[in-house]
């Protein structure tokens, strides 16, 4: 699996997306609050989740979020989305490799703020272990 940073972050103007994981493997997110009058995220409210595996999630319309990062290696999920959306995913700007359309504003925040969000994935899978085992 790819390193748990988020340098990244997206939303969607005219649809929810979904993200189905297969063979029920987890997934670990980052997300932040849509706020449709800015043009940015709130940096201080990007959150990391971690999802085991055993059912997917829709995320509202404006959402901040990066594609789920796997837990496991093989992992494989489905996304749902616009196919006006899959066109407009082609970076706008070489040098930052965003991409802004009209479904979508995906912003580098490593090169905007010098910043890269990051998970510990030992920590994420402990915790879904620990939920798991709480749960029977």
């Amino acid at each position: 699996p790819r390193p748990l940073e988020c340098k990244f972050l997206e939303r969607h103007y005219k649809h929810t997306q979904a993200f189905i994981p297969l063979e029920g493997k987890p997934l670990v997110g980052f997300f932040a609050p849509s706020n449709e009058s800015a043009e940015e995220p709130d940096l201080d409210a990007v959150r990391c989740f971690a999802f085991d595996g055993s059912a997917g999630f829709v995320m509202h319309k404006g959402v901040w979020h990066e594609q789920p990062f796997p837990l496991v290696p093989g992992t494989k999920a489905v996304c749902i989305l616009r196919n006006e959306t899959v066109r407009e995913l082609k970076p706008t700007d070489e040098r930052t490799q965003e991409c802004h359309g009209q479904d979508i504003d995906k912003l580098n925040l490593a090169v905007r703020h010098n910043l890269i969000f990051t998970a510990d994935a030992d920590a994420a899978a402990a915790a879904l272990l620990s939920e798991t085992e709480s749960l029977q």
